[in-house]
C-alpha cells in the first residue's frame, strides 16, 4: 500500500514544474516584447536623426534662396530686360545662383523671368521661348505655394528633366505679390542620389526611405515603390483616419514579416519610415528561448530529484505510523479507505471514540470533585499543601501570591419578591454567578456553605493595600450584578489576605466576622476584616469608602466637569461629618484629598508653587471651622485654580499639536498625507487630532490640506510649464479629472483657463 506516496510524488512533480515552466513562458514574451520595444525605439531616434539632417539641408538651402531673392540684383533684374549683350549682369546673376549653399551640392540652379521671357541657369542664359523646361516653369509659376519642393517623378517629367533624378525647390519672386501669375522664379536642383546619402541604412535596422503625402516613394526605384508600395498605402491611410503622426506596425515585403515605423515631418509633410525584418529583431529572442529551455529543463530535472528524494523522506514517518497503527490490532471500520492516511484515520478515530466516551464520564463528575475537596479545606479536613501540589491535576489556580475568603450573604428577603424557601436556591444561583464573574485563575471552584456563598480568591499582589483594593472591585461587581439580575441586596465580608491555604479556615471565620459589622453599618455593606478589627479595638475607621470619594472627585476635576465634582465633594464632605469621630480628624483626611489633587497637577507637568502661598494656606485649613467655610477654601484655592491652570495646559497642547500639523502640511503636502498618517506619527487618536486642529485653525484638516495644495498649484501654473497631469500627480491625486474638479471648485475655473487668464495679465502688463 504505497499510494499516498505515488500522490505525494506527483503533486510534488508539477507543483515543481508548472511554474518553472510558466517563467520560462513568460521570461521569453517579456524578454521578446523588451527587445522589440528597444529595436522601435532604435528606429524612431534613427528617423528623427534622418529627418533633422535632411530637414536642416532643406532649411539651409532655403535660407540661402531667400536671401537671394532679396537681393538688389534680383529685385532690379525682375522688372529689366536682359539680352545676352547683358554680360556683366549674367555673371553676377549666376556668381549668385552658385553661393547658394546646403550640406550638399547644387546641381543646377536657375533665375528665371517670366514676365520679361529670359531666364540664367550656372551655365546658361536663353530667352524663355528657347529654353527646354519653359513649359515646367511656367507649371511651377501655377502652383499656389510661394516656397516649394517638387519630387514628382512622372514618365514625362522625368523625360523632360533628364537624367540624374533631382529634387527641385522653387521659390516666386517675388515671394509675397498680389498677383496671379509670379513675375519670376528660382528654381534649385539637388540630386536625388546626394538626398539618399542622408539616410541612415543598416542591416541591423533595416531598410530607411522617405514618401511625400500622397505614398509616393520618391527616391526610390520604380522596384522600391511596388515592393514597398502596400507599406505606403497603409501609412498614408492611417495619416488620414488622423492617427498620430508617428507609429509603428507590422507588415510582410516578400513574404517576410517586417515591423514598421514612420514618422511624419511637421516641416513639410513627407513620412520617413524604416522597414526592419523581425528575422533581425528575434535573433537575439531565439537566443534568449534556447537558454531559457536550458535552464529551465535543468531545473526541472533537479525539481524531479528532489521530490523524489523529498518524498520519500516524507513518506518515511506515514509508513512507521501505518505500521504501528496495525500492530494496535485496531480493526478500521472502513475497511482500510483509499490510501494510508484513510486506514490512519480511520483507525485513530475508532481509538478516539473510546476515549471520548471515557473523558465524558470522568468529566461529569470532576466537577463535584472539585467543591467537594475545597468544602474539605473550608471545613479543615485537607491539607492545603497537599492540594497546592494537586492544583495542576484538578485544574485548581497555580501562580498567585496570596489569597483571600470571600463569604456573600443575602441581607433579608422581607420586601422581595423570594420566600425563605427560595434562600437555597438563590444561594445556588449567586454561587453560579461567582463562578461566571471571576474568571477560572482568580478563584477556586466558589460552594455554598453554612447559608453563606463562600469564594476563595487568588491575588497577583503582594502589597496589602493593593490587594485590598482588588478584592473590593471584585465583591463591588458581584454586589452589582446581584442586585441587576435578581433585584437581591447581599453583604460581602473579605479577610485578610494570606499566603497558605492551610490558613483557610481562618479566613473564613474573619470574613464572617467582618459581616457582623452590618448590625451597626446596615445591609448591602462591603466589609474587610480589617475594618472591623479596628472598629471593634479602637472606634475608628479605615476610609477605604472616602479614598474611592477622593478618586471621582480627582476625576472630574481632570475632565473639567465642574457640576460632578461639586456634586462629587458635596458628598464627599456628608461622608466626612457623618460620624463624630470624624471630626478631630477631618483635616488629616482633608490633606489627603490635597495630596491627591497636587499629584494629578504634577503629573499634567504644570508647576505647582502658584497652588500655594507656603505654609499660610496650610495654616488657613486648620482654623477654617464650618462646613461652608471648607467648601468655599477647597472651591477658591484648590479646584478653580488647577482647573485653570489643567485647560490652560491643554491649550498650549492644542497649539503645539495643530503648529506640528501644519508643519507636516508645509512640508508633505506632495505626499500621500492623511488625517490617520499624522496621527500615527504624533501618537495621538485620528478623531482627537481633527477636533485639536479644527479648534485652533477654525477649518478641517482636509479643507487646509486641500487649499494649501491648490494655492500651490496656482502658482506652478504662474510660473512653470508643468503639465496639468504632471501637477496632478504631484499633488498625488489619483487622476486628472480630480485634480481639475477639486481645483475648479476652489479657484472657480480649470487649471488651464487659470493659466491662460494669468498669462493674459502679464503679457497686458
Amino acid at each position: 500500500m504505497r499510494t499516498y506516496w505515488m500522490r505525494l510524488l506527483s503533486f510534488g512533480f508539477i507543483l515543481g514544474t508548472i511554474p518553472v515552466a510558466l517563467i520560462g513562458m513568460i521570461s521569453y514574451y517579456i524578454a521578446g516584447s523588451d527587445i522589440e520595444s528597444k529595436v522601435k525605439e532604435s528606429n524612431r531616434h534613427i528617423l528623427l536623426q534622418t529627418q533633422m539632417r535632411i530637414e536642416q539641408t532643406f532649411k539651409t538651402l532655403e535660407k540661402s534662396v531667400l536671401q537671394f531673392s532679396n537681393t538688389p540684383m534680383v529685385k532690379s533684374a525682375i522688372s529689366e530686360q536682359w539680352t545676352v549683350r547683358e554680360f556683366e549682369k549674367v555673371n553676377t546673376m549666376t556668381t549668385g545662383l552658385l553661393n547658394l549653399q546646403t550640406s550638399v551640392l547644387v546641381n543646377q540652379a536657375y533665375f528665371a523671368n517670366l514676365d520679361k521671357g529670359w531666364v540664367v541657369g550656372l551655365n546658361l542664359f536663353k530667352p524663355m521661348d528657347s529654353f527646354q523646361y519653359a513649359a515646367m516653369f511656367r507649371s511651377y509659376a501655377q502652383d499656389p505655394k510661394s516656397l516649394f519642393v517638387v519630387t514628382d517623378h512622372s514618365a514625362e517629367r522625368s523625360k523632360t528633366m533628364g537624367d540624374p533624378k533631382t529634387l527641385t525647390m522653387v521659390q516666386k519672386v517675388p515671394l509675397i505679390s498680389n498677383l496671379t501669375v509670379p513675375k519670376g522664379l528660382i528654381v534649385v536642383e539637388i540630386l536625388q542620389e546626394d538626398i539618399l546619402t542622408l539616410l541612415a541604412q543598416s542591416e541591423n535596422f533595416g531598410y530607411h526611405y522617405m514618401i511625400d503625402q500622397s505614398g509616393t516613394h520618391f527616391l526610390g526605384t520604380e522596384e522600391q515603390q511596388k515592393e514597398y508600395g502596400n507599406i505606403n498605402r497603409l501609412i498614408t491611410g492611417k495619416l488620414k483616419e488622423g492617427e498620430e503622426k508617428s507609429g509603428s506596425f507590422h507588415s510582410t515585403v516578400h513574404g517576410d514579416e517586417v515591423m514598421v515605423t514612420y514618422q511624419t515631418s511637421a516641416y513639410n509633410g513627407w513620412i520617413y519610415v524604416s522597414t526592419t525584418p523581425m528575422s533581425v529583431v528575434t535573433k537575439e529572442t531565439r537566443n534568449i528561448a534556447f537558454l531559457t529551455f536550458g535552464v529551465c529543463l535543468s531545473i526541472i530535472a533537479f525539481v524531479l530529484v528532489s521530490v523524489f528524494y523529498g518524498s520519500s523522506r516524507m513518506y518515511r514517518p506515514i509508513r512507521n505510523l501505518l505500521d504501528v497503527v496495525k500492530q494496535t490490532g485496531v480493526e478500521s471500520p472502513g475497511g482500510g479507505g483509499k490510501n494510508e492516511l484513510n486506514y490512519i484515520e480511520s483507525s485513530v478515530r475508532t481509538l478516539w471514540n473510546s476515549r471520548s466516551q471515557l473523558q465524558q464520564q470522568v468529566v461529569g463528575q470532576i466537577r463535584y470533585l472539585k467543591e467537594y475537596l475545597v468544602l474539605k479545606l473550608f471545613i479543615g479536613q485537607t491539607n492545603g499543601e497537599a492540594l497546592q501540589q494537586q492544583a495542576q491535576l484538578y485544574g485548581f489556580p497555580q501562580n498567585w501570591r496570596m489569597v483571600a475568603v470571600m463569604t456573600v450573604q443575602i441581607d433579608s428577603l422581607q420586601k422581595t419578591r423570594y420566600g425563605e424557601h427560595d434562600k437555597g436556591l438563590l444561594l445556588f444561583a449567586i454561587n453560579n454567578m461567582v463562578g461566571e464573574l471571576l474568571a477560572p485563575e482568580q478563584r477556586f471552584d466558589p460552594i455554598l456553605f453554612d447559608q453563606s456563598q463562600v469564594t476563595l480568591v487568588t491575588l497577583d499582589e503582594t502589597e496589602e493595600t493593593e490587594g485590598k483594593e482588588q478584592l473590593y472591585r471584585l465583591a463591588e461587581k458581584i454586589q452589582h450584578e446581584v442586585m441587576h439580575y435578581l433585584q437581591l441586596q447581599v453583604s460581602i465580608g473579605i479577610s485578610r489576605p494570606f499566603s497558605s491555604l492551610s490558613h483557610t479556615v481562618r479566613a473564613y471565620g474573619e470574613s464572617l466576622a467582618a459581616l457582623k459589622s452590618r448590625i451597626s453599618l446596615g445591609y448591602g455593606i462591603i466589609v474587610h476584616y480589617d475594618d472591623f478589627n479596628k472598629q471593634e479595638d479602637s472606634g475608628s475607621a479605615v476610609y477605604s469608602h472616602l479614598s474611592i470619594m477622593e478618586d471621582r472627585i480627582v476625576h472630574h476635576l481632570k475632565t473639567n466637569e465642574t457640576d460632578k465634582r461639586e456634586e462629587a465633594f458635596h458628598t464627599y464632605l456628608d461622608a466626612l461629618f457623618e460620624k463624630e469621630s470624624y471630626l478631630s480628624e477631618h483635616v488629616a483626611i482633608l490633606l489627603q484629598l490635597i495630596a491627591k489633587t497636587l499629584q494629578l497637577v504634577r503629573e499634567q507637568g504644570v508647576t505647582m508653587g502658584k497652588l500655594f502661598d507656603g505654609d499660610r494656606s496650610m495654616s488657613e485649613l486648620s482654623s477654617l471651622n464650618t462646613r461652608e467655610e471648607i467648601e468655599t477654601w477647597f472651591r477658591v484655592r484648590l479646584f478653580e485654580p488647577v482647573a485653570s491652570m489643567l485647560a490652560e495646559q491643554e491649550e498650549t497642547q492644542y497649539i503645539n499639536i495643530a503648529n506640528r500639523m501644519t508643519e507636516m502640511i508645509h512640508e508633505g503636502f506632495q505626499s500621500d498625507l492623511s488625517l490617520e498618517l499624522c496621527a500615527k506619527l504624533l501618537n495621538y487618536h485620528p478623531v482627537y487630532l481633527s477636533r485639536v486642529f479644527k479648534k485652533h485653525m477654525g477649518v478641517a484638516f482636509s479643507d487646509y490640506l486641500s487649499d494649501y495644495r491648490m494655492n500651490w498649484a496656482k502658482q506652478v501654473l504662474e510660473t512653470t510649464d508643468l503639465k496639468i497631469s504632471e501637477i496632478s500627480e504631484k499633488l498625488q491625486y489619483k487622476n486628472t479629472s480630480a485634480f481639475i474638479r477639486t481645483f475648479r471648485k476652489a479657484v472657480g475655473m480649470t487649471p488651464g483657463q487659470y493659466r491662460d487668464l494669468r498669462k493674459a495679465v502679464q503679457e497686458q502688463k
